[in-house]
């Protein structure tokens, strides 16, 4: 399993990241939502099954994770599943 390089760790302290998935159509569909790291570095998503999101990644489990450092927006870390 990948992991996070220690230069991007702080920002799996952050509180929201951004979801991309791909809807039914084809188009990606992003949405903001609430995640936890755990300390080994696996990374929990907030989903819920009524969502559209959850609906998308059960359809097609591709999907890209990405969260911002508010401090500096060039800062950033994407991680592909």
């Amino acid at each position: 399993m990948p992991t996070v390089p220690a230069s991007h760790q702080d920002l799996l302290a952050a509180n929201v990241a951004i979801l991309t998935t791909i809807g039914k159509d084809g188009y990606p569909q992003v949405t903001a939502l609430w995640f936890l790291a755990d300390e080994d570095g696996l990374v929990k998503l907030s989903l819920n099954t009524a969502r559209q999101k959850t609906k998308n990644l059960l359809a097609n489990p591709q999907c890209t994770f990405f969260v911002i450092d508010q401090v500096n927006l060039f800062h950033t870390l994407e991680i592909r599943a």
